[in-house]
């Protein structure tokens, strides 16, 4: 499971990265609500764990925004918190939170809520899944102009809609050693060639190991190192 953990205190980050990686999780740290959505508008997460009091911007804040995105509304999401009251709580689960964990942090406590939650995010994929239409296939002759420390940019005959993902071969990453071909688009823009667009993706469910790659690539500028 993807996580993407929201707290001001870089400690507490730490030490909830160190036990969601002691058990497999692959793990994004935030400091904030801002940079948080940052994250979540250019990489794919299954649950995020969120802080209710930060400055700017609170977790109530964060979640209300995410509840509100369509492309964002069905994550699984936790808050971390100090605060006790009932008021708290109910709050928390009037913006859409689907646990409450309360610090100081219980390892033993925390593994428990996290492991309710990943149940709880299957279940919520599974029936989700249910009301999707069927995944179709089309081949379009598209090319790779430009490779960036997060993604691709493509030039093609097709308009994609800014938030849709989609699968596509791209032999200079294989080559690398990225195996994974899930993207999202970011923005389409129309070229002077009527009928193109050029399109900016974004790279989903890389790990560190793929990052380091991609921004080699990036830095060399592979596509006219190959070309």
């Amino acid at each position: 499971m993807r996580f993407l953990i929201v707290d001001d205190d870089e400690d507490i980050l730490k030490i909830i990265r160190v036990l969601l990686q002691s058990q497999g999780h692959d793990v994004e740290p935030s400091t904030s609500a801002l940079e948080a959505m940052k994250l979540l508008k250019r990489q794919e997460f299954d649950l995020v764990i969120t802080d209710a009091t930060m400055p700017a911007h609170s977790g109530f804040d964060l979640i209300r925004t995410i509840r509100k995105d369509k492309n964002l509304k069905h994550l699984t999401i936790a808050m971390l918190t100090g605060r006790r009251e009932r008021e708290d709580i109910e709050q928390a689960v009037e913006v859409g939170v689907e646990d409450y964990i309360v610090k100081p942090i219980d390892p033993k406590v925390l593994m428990e809520k996290v492991d309710r939650l990943i149940k709880k995010h299957k279940k919520k994929m599974e029936d989700l899944g249910k009301h999707q239409p069927t995944p179709s296939r089309l081949s379009l002759d598209c090319m790779v102009t430009r490779v960036t420390d997060v993604g691709i940019t493509i030039e093609g005959p097709v308009f994609f809609q800014p938030g849709c993902q989609v699968e596509i071969d791209v032999e200079i990453l294989k080559k690398a050693g990225i195996e994974k071909n899930k993207f999202k688009t970011i923005y389409s823009k129309e070229l002077k060639k009527e009928g193109y667009y050029a399109t900016d993706m974004v790279m989903l469910g890389l790990n560190n190991r793929e990052k380091k790659i991609l921004d080699h690539l990036a830095s060399k500028d592979i596509l006219k190192v190959v070309s």
